[in-house]
Formats: structure tokens, C-alpha cells, sequence
């Protein structure tokens, strides 16, 4: 991996039906089937923004009959783990022209940490994700790691990662789905850093309309108010037509 003095930009993307159909509740629904429904709503709840990610957090601390183990966590990983194709391409292309790649996600860091231990995803230089499951640091681990408590902490967590790599705003591209990424997308309007939307739901899209914040382009599906999801589409999705996007809107 590029030493951090060497990127220039920065890409922060959101991770669940973003970056891969995975949601950040699987691992616990794959091994405790009964909180599906329960853990479905709490999800669809606050990436509609509709309740605060801490109450979410709370909610399912509530339901979990335990905490998670790594033993427990691998075995998901091993069954059910998938990205979008051409997510390694992507990082390793980012990596080697100076861009740092930064998941910025809802999801826990335990699940982010196994993922790498286990090759499952390539080690990456930057997370934001939340602690409530968060596992014994290993040599695999990202070189910062950044909480991320409440949804809004995306964006203060990307200008935190700028920060400690000395890159100006407007050199990062933020990478979204849902109305859940709707304040980081308001944070790279209001620093002039590039806004994509992956399978753009059209709660992000209401997000950003009724703020007058511009979606600069798109990856996949847009979806409209009331348009059902497309599943099988989304899962045709190539990740490395991002690399177009970032070579002609963020590189010089």
C-alpha cells in the first residue's frame, strides 16, 4: 500500500447496496434468523432518515441475544459476503494513482476488520464505520480507523481523513445510495468535492433535490419515488465504471 504521504485524493464511499448487496445487519440476521423483520425496519429507518442511527444502534443492542463473535462473524463471511464486481479493481486502480480509498459506512468496524483478516476484501488505508461490534486489532486493520456514531459524522470523518493526509477538499469524491448518505453528499456540495450516486435511491435523490445539491453522476440504477427495486439489476452492476468517472471528473 502507497504510504499515506504519497495520495493526492481521497474517494469515501458508503458500503451496503453501494459497494456490495451486503446490508450492515446481515451478519446478525444470518445468525439469528428471527430478527430479520425486526432488523429490516430498523434499517430502512434511518437510511430514509427517519430515526437518528444512535436510536437505531440502541434499538438492536436491544434485540441481540448476544454479542457477536469473530468465530460467528467469519462463518457469514464465508457463506454470504459479496461485492459488486469490480470492487478490487477499483481499490487496487485508486491505490496506485494516489487515491486513498475510505469505506465510510454505517456497517460496524468488526465486520470491516474480518472482511481484510480474511482476504475477503482488500486492506484499505481509511474506515469510518461503527464500533458497536469492533474486534481485537490485527496487521490487516486500516491504517486510521474514524467512529462513526451518528450518520452525520460521515462527512466530519472524510474532512478528519483529509485533515491527516494534507488533501484539499475538493480533491475527494464522495460515493453514495440513499437518503442515509444525503448529509455527506450535503457536506461535498458545501466543499466542492464530486458527488456519485451507486443505485441511487430516490431517497437520496429527494434529499438532494430539496436542497438544491447537484448528484454530479451516477453508476447504475436511479431509482423514482415509489419504483421497486430492481435486484437482479443491481447486482449486474460494474464498479469499475467508477474508475471512468473518477479519471474524468477528479483526476487533472
Amino acid at each position: 500500500m502507497p504510504s499515506q504521504k504519497s495520495f493526492q485524493y481521497l474517494v469515501a464511499s458508503d458500503w451496503s447496496e453501494c459497494l456490495s448487496p451486503n446490508g450492515p445487519f446481515d451478519p446478525l440476521i444470518y445468525t439469528w434468523p428471527h430478527l430479520e423483520a425486526d432488523l429490516t425496519r430498523i434499517f430502512s429507518a434511518y437510511t430514509s432518515n427517519e430515526i437518528s442511527l444512535s436510536r437505531a444502534v440502541g434499538k438492536i443492542k436491544s434485540l441481540l441475544p448476544a454479542e457477536l463473535t469473530e468465530e460467528e462473524m467469519d462463518a457469514f463471511l464465508r457463506e454470504k459476503f459479496t461485492a459488486y464486481t469490480g470492487l478490487s479493481q477499483v481499490i487496487t486502480w485508486c491505490l496506485e494513482r494516489g487515491i486513498a480509498f475510505m469505506i465510510n459506512s454505517t456497517g460496524s468496524m468488526g465486520y470491516f476488520q474480518r472482511a481484510m483478516a480474511r482476504g475477503f476484501l482488500p486492506r484499505i488505508p481509511l474506515l469510518s464505520a461503527h464500533p458497536f461490534l469492533r474486534y481485537a486489532q490485527t496487521d490487516t486493520d486500516p491504517e486510521r480507523t474514524f467512529e462513526l456514531l451518528e450518520i452525520e459524522d460521515k462527512g466530519t470523518n472524510t474532512h478528519a481523513a483529509l485533515h491527516a493526509l494534507g488533501i484539499p477538499p475538493h480533491r475527494t469524491a464522495v460515493v453514495g445510495d440513499s437518503g442515509g448518505d444525503g448529509p455527506h453528499f450535503s457536506w461535498a456540495a458545501e466543499n466542492g468535492a464530486l458527488r456519485v450516486g451507486i443505485n441511487t435511491k430516490a431517497s437520496l435523490e429527494s434529499y438532494c433535490a430539496t436542497r438544491g445539491i447537484e448528484i454530479n453522476a451516477h453508476l447504475g440504477l436511479s431509482y423514482q419515488p415509489g419504483q421497486p427495486r430492481d435486484r437482479e439489476a443491481e447486482a449486474s452492476t460494474d464498479l469499475t465504471e467508477l474508475c471512468t468517472i473518477l479519471r474524468r471528473e477528479l483526476l487533472p
